[in-house]
């Protein structure tokens, strides 16, 4: 097998597909990306059992096809070190894998033809040389080992705008626990109705949820899917580097995120998710608003105590005639305080409360088109729910610390 390609058109899909590949795998298959030729050219796939990503480069003229798995992060490794716009030739003989440089033409245009490169390399003695051999493993049917995610059919199927799912995943996976002995907590609940996509996450002492509105076909009906966090955080790297309209396919074990040419399949966490809607206290009533973003400046600074410590801090808010005044003392021996203030609109009562630092940060971040948020409290005891005026379809709950 044989095939000519550009730099930046094999380099950004392999970055994409060793998303989930690793570099020191107990199966030495799953260090590997799987080359096979399709139709459209051809397609490149990573897995790592959990997760599978595959993405079809299209416009590659392949000769003698024949599926092969190569180490993929070497390849990628090798192709970012070379230079911009060069071609490549990748060719399959005997069970290894040759990867010549091939040098773009003088005049800045494309890299030259196969034919060309091969006879203008005998005179092109200035030119850099640059070759890599690679012992593959071989993915002919007798012999395929390659772990594919054997998903079955599916039961949900929609397509949703790329900024949309993208925006939900990133104002929320902030929340998501990162090692919580409750495993389904390390992970991102997807609430699918008739006519909305959720997103839920907590791990426990904060919650943030999201949805936006998308047609499911489900009649009235409510389907839920615990995402694993890496999936999530994975997810959200190739959502950025994509623009198009994408379908997202559901059952009761797997979850596939797709395009034309890009597909990320997923296996799902089985348990129950904790009743996210029960959780928040009710009866609680708009305390004061601020400007999002001086109050992201006010605890980018306070944190600076908690980022020296490296543990959480927690800041202690208190609101009175129109001001709010937030401080904070650190953890260690060394005395260390700070104390900012603001003006903000405020609606009841003077009121003082504790919280993570940290999570008041992340929350305020996570919301960079708006312009206000909201506090939202009961009293000091309970928990904080934190709106924001000009976007109503998130919201965000932090468990209050208690009087140190």
């Amino acid at each position: 097998m044989h095939f000519i390609v550009n730099r930046e058109q094999v380099l950004n899909p392999l970055s994409r597909v060793n998303t989930v590949v690793d570099r020191n795998p107990t199966i030495p298959i799953l260090s590997h990306v799987l080359l096979e030729p399709v139709e459209e050219g051809i397609k490149l796939t990573g897995s790592n059992i959990e997760i599978e990503i595959s993405e079809i480069i299209s416009d590659i003229e392949v000769h003698d096809p024949q599926p092969v798995a190569f180490p993929g992060l070497t390849v990628q490794d090798f192709c970012r070190r070379l230079p911009e716009r060069c071609g490549l030739k990748f060719e399959v003989v005997d069970g290894k894998m040759y990867i010549d440089k091939i040098e773009s033409k003088s005049d800045g245009s494309d890299f030259q033809t196969e034919q060309n490169a091969d006879d203008n390399s005998k005179n092109a003695g200035h030119s850099t040389q640059s070759k890599l051999v690679l012992q593959t493993l071989s993915q002919e049917p007798a012999d395929s080992d390659f772990p594919k995610l054997d998903a079955g059919g599916w039961d949900i199927q929609f397509t949703i705008g790329r900024s949309d799912l993208h925006n939900l995943i990133l104002r929320t996976q902030h929340a998501m626990g990162a090692d919580n002995v409750r495993y389904y907590l390390n992970a991102m609940l997807f609430e699918i109705g008739e006519n909305e996509l959720r997103t839920i996450s907590t791990d426990g002492h904060r919650m943030a949820m999201s949805e936006t509105a998308v047609v499911t076909g489900l009649n009235e009906t409510t389907h839920r899917a615990i995402v694993p966090r890496k999936t999530v955080l994975d997810l959200s790297k190739l959502l950025s580097d994509l623009s198009s309209q994408i379908e997202i396919e559901l059952n009761a074990s797997h979850i596939r995120v797709s395009t034309k040419y890009v597909s990320f399949t997923s296996k799902l966490l089985e348990g129950q998710y904790p009743d996210w809607r029960g959780a928040i206290p009710v009866n609680l009533s708009s305390v004061f608003r601020g400007d999002r973003e001086e109050l992201v400046s006010i605890f980018q600074r306070v944190n600076i105590l908690g980022a020296r410590d490296k543990k959480p801090l927690g800041a202690t808010l208190e609101v009175d005639g129109g001001v709010l005044r937030v401080y904070a003392r650190s953890t260690s021996s060394a005395l260390q305080e700070i104390d900012e203030t603001m003006d903000v609109e405020q609606d009841g009562e003077s009121l003082k409360f504790q919280a993570n630092c940290r999570y008041l940060l992340d929350i305020f971040e996570a919301m960079p088109d708006c312009s206000r948020v909201e506090f939202n409290l009961r009293n000091a005891q309970t928990a904080c729910l934190i709106k924001f005026p000009h976007n109503k379809s998130s919201s965000f709950l932090v468990m209050l610390l208690k009087d140190r």
